[in-house]
């Protein structure tokens, strides 16, 4: 059903990128826009990886070999790919974000540049972005895990003294684990706003806008 969402948004243009709106002020705000894109991937990679070190690993440790906390054990194991995928767009984000300090006196040469190498990492890491149908067919089921431990006295102990954690923020493993299901969303918000400030037409741009919208239905689909 994912592949088949995904041909549909590819072919169809009425799914197309929104028209662009370039004006003097575009590479300004181009370049604001992979700066957000770039610091809420940041702050998203930090999510996971607190989510694997605060509550996956010693979680697996103290409740483990136990039937009923299968589906979550199913979800956790797919944070890893989350966290190598992220950890790739990151890297390349800022290698990107490096080489415009260099080429600052022709603005709207970079800012095509720059969208042109959004559009290909996102290309380039494709076929990674799967993990993210499979979270989601998972993420109602672990869930209704998480409300069945809460009703035992173990859990809410052992969660207690995991919310001392004053990195935690007083985020539980519930807040952890929607952030994935939220960032596929926010992807699609800030590719539209960067192909809105481009100048002229780039496929890899175009494609992987269409490419998360499609995702965005499909996680959606999922999880009904």
């Amino acid at each position: 059903m994912w592949q088949e969402t995904l041909h549909e948004y590819l072919l169809d243009p009425a799914f197309g990128i929104p028209a662009p709106r370039f004006t003097i002020d575009s590479p300004r705000l181009a370049n604001c826009i992979v700066s957000e894109l770039l610091s809420t991937e940041e702050t998203y990679l930090n999510h996971l990886s607190m989510l694997k070190q605060a509550f996956i690993d010693p979680f697996s440790q103290r409740f483990q070999n136990r039937y009923m906390i299968r589906d979550l054990q199913t979800i956790f194991s797919h944070i890893p790919q989350l966290i190598s995928l992220s950890t790739t767009l990151v890297h390349r984000w800022r290698m990107i974000l490096e080489r415009q300090t260099y080429c600052m006196n022709d603005m709207t040469k970079e800012n095509v540049n720059k969208d042109q190498n959004i559009g290909r990492t996102f290309c380039d890491v494709e076929d990674e972005f799967q993990v993210y149908v499979y979270y989601a067919v998972h993420y109602a089921k672990a869930k209704k895990c998480i409300t069945r431990m809460e009703q035992k006295p173990s859990y809410r102990q052992w969660m207690h003294s995991v919310l001392q954690n004053e990195e935690l923020h007083r985020m539980e493993l519930a807040d952890y684990l929607i952030s994935p299901i939220q960032r596929i969303t926010r992807y699609c918000l800030l590719l539209k706003d960067l192909s809105k400030h481009t100048d002229g037409y780039h496929m890899e741009l175009e494609r992987t806008l269409k490419f998360h919208t499609a995702l965005a239905v499909a996680m959606n689909n999922c999880q009904k």
